[in-house]
């Protein structure tokens, strides 16, 4: 009978054990993870207001078919991650990341406020960044936002249904610690999507 009080009580505290460090553990990639500061600056929007995006360029600015004098061209969004990581951080090699594009409220060209369309997610794209311990780092991340991303808005119909589209930006990045622990963090910022005029 003794015996198998013991054996109940050795399972009793393997099982406890586990839900302890378990909750250790998962405390502590918490804090692994407040450890490094991430921030991103889009490249390719619009001087002094990079999150307006440029989504349509016109053919003919003054609209006299004599002159050629079309809108400057659609470009990408690419960016720069910085990411500061304090002195007790443990290494970091960031691998990859996708971006995805998130629609918030938005004001419709009449008037009121509705969802702007989906826009599918990026692919998962190769990126290496090494992060050391109390350093600050910044790469450039060069897909955030394609012309076929842009064009996917237009031919939803967002550019004639919304004054402008807001989306969150979502980047998530993927990658390992120097304890082979899986490394993931997002990073989000706003955008508004419009026909800007740059004739």
């Amino acid at each position: 009978m003794r015996k198998a009080v013991f054996s109940m009580s050795l399972v009793s505290l393997i099982a406890l054990g586990a839900w302890i460090f378990g909750c250790a553990g998962s405390d502590a990639l918490d804090e692994t993870h407040d450890r490094y500061q991430i921030s991103i600056s889009l490249v390719g929007g619009e001087g002094d207001a990079p999150h307006d995006l440029e989504v349509f360029s016109a053919a003919d600015c003054d609209g006299d078919p004599a002159t050629d004098d079309p809108e400057p061209g659609l470009a990408g969004i690419s960016g720069t991650l910085t990411i500061t990581s304090a002195s007790d951080a443990p290494f970091v090699q960031i691998q990859h990341y996708q971006v995805q594009y998130i629609p918030q409220s938005s004001t419709l060209v009449g008037g009121g406020t509705d969802i702007p369309p989906d826009l599918a997610a990026g692919e998962v794209l190769e990126k290496t960044i090494n992060v050391p311990s109390g350093s600050t780092v910044s790469a450039a991340l060069d897909t955030i936002m394609t012309i076929d991303t842009k064009l996917s808005y237009v031919n939803q119909g967002g550019l004639v249904t919304f004054a402008q589209g807001v989306y969150v930006i979502r980047v998530t990045l993927y990658g390992e610690d120097e304890n082979n622990g899986d490394f993931e963090e997002t990073i989000d910022t706003v955008v508004r999507l419009m026909d800007i005029g740059n004739c």
